[in-house]
């Protein structure tokens, strides 16, 4: 954030989500879902949540 040449930045996976398309992936994945998300599939907040949250607000970092 404090580096001048980046711009900004954002949220590739915002929510979990069920994956329908490539058979061999799905295999992979738990119940095929994709669980990158910082929150689940119905919208709760997962553990990175609050810090995601914390950066993009602006508020300083007490960890």
């Amino acid at each position: 954030m404090e580096r001048k040449y980046i711009s900004g930045m954002f949220i590739w996976q915002f929510s979990d989500c069920r994956v329908t398309e490539g058979l061999g992936w799905l295999l992979n994945r738990s119940c095929t879902r994709n669980s990158k998300g910082i929150v689940d599939e119905y919208r709760r907040p997962k553990l990175a949540y609050e810090t995601v949250r914390r950066i993009f607000s602006g508020e300083p970092d007490n960890i």
